[in-house]
């Protein structure tokens, strides 16, 4: 809901009501609280999967560049021992 539609409807229901502010965006008629609404996450293990695969593999090809440069410049050699 945009802003100007809630102050219009807080305007409009200021002006018919005489002595007090009706608040009706989350109570009743009555004046009770209305309950939660049900939201429903659509698609959440793909949304995961979608968003942490790339950056994982990211991270991975990155650990792998750092570690050939490592070899390369001979900072870090492993060894080969057989024992």
């Amino acid at each position: 809901m945009s802003a100007l539609y809630l102050l219009n409807r807080l305007m409009r229901s200021s002006s018919t009501t005489s002595n007090h502010l009706q608040h009706s965006l989350g109570t009743t008629s009555v004046g009770t609280m209305m309950p939660r609404p049900h939201i429903a996450y659509s698609f959440g293990t793909l949304r995961i999967l979608v968003w942490s695969v790339p950056f994982v593999y990211g991270g991975a090809m990155a650990a792998k560049w750092m570690a050939t440069s490592l070899e390369e410049f001979d900072l870090f050699v492993p060894d080969d021992d057989d024992d």
